[in-house]
């Protein structure tokens, strides 16, 4: 089945990698800093898709996805209130998982040699059970959604964030640093 039509529609969801947070471009004018040079912009303007891009910085499985995001101060309604039977997308993307994890903050604590201990193994444990569950509600809410014609989706992995050279610490591995 092909995905592609004259404007296929296409729907982005996730957290601060889909929406593009430190890229060199400007970010939208949203409080999720949404930038155009994003992948989900990059693979709308390749294939000439309609996109609706509604990741947002800092959005985890439950608080962004699948409920309410607070950013500044802000409440955001779910993402998935974005899918309605009004428009159907070809496409939706999903990239989600860090923030349930709190890898973030696990990475830092690995920065300061305070890595792997029990609190940051039932931490990803537990961030994992939460996703985990989380992504069946998601899937169910497409297919409920769009139940005669789903949408293909596409669940993404991350870019790799240090060298292959897993044997070397931490601060010894360029672009690493304090911050």
């Amino acid at each position: 089945k092909t995905i592609v039509n004259e404007k296929s529609y296409y729907i982005a969801m996730g957290d601060s990698v889909a929406a593009g947070v430190g890229l060199p471009t400007a970010s939208d004018s949203s409080a999720c800093d949404r930038s155009d040079e994003s992948y989900p912009n990059l693979i709308a303007k390749s294939n000439n898709f309609e996109l609706l891009n509604i990741a947002c910085s800092g959005a985890s499985s439950s608080a962004g996805i699948v409920s309410g995001q607070e950013v500044n101060k802000l409440m955001l309604d779910p993402q998935t209130s974005s899918l309605t039977a009004d428009k159907k997308p070809a496409i939706i993307t999903l990239t989600v998982g860090a923030n349930d994890i709190r890898w973030v903050n696990i990475l830092q604590k690995c920065y300061t040699g305070i890595c792997g201990d029990d609190v940051d193994k039932n931490t990803v444990s537990t961030g994992l059970e939460g996703l985990e569950s989380n992504l069946r509600n998601i899937f169910e809410k497409i297919q409920t959604t769009y139940p005669d014609d789903t949408p293909q989706v596409y669940v993404s992995g991350y870019y790799r964030v240090f060298i292959s050279d897993i044997s070397a610490g931490c601060s010894e591995r360029a672009g690493i640093d304090s911050d």
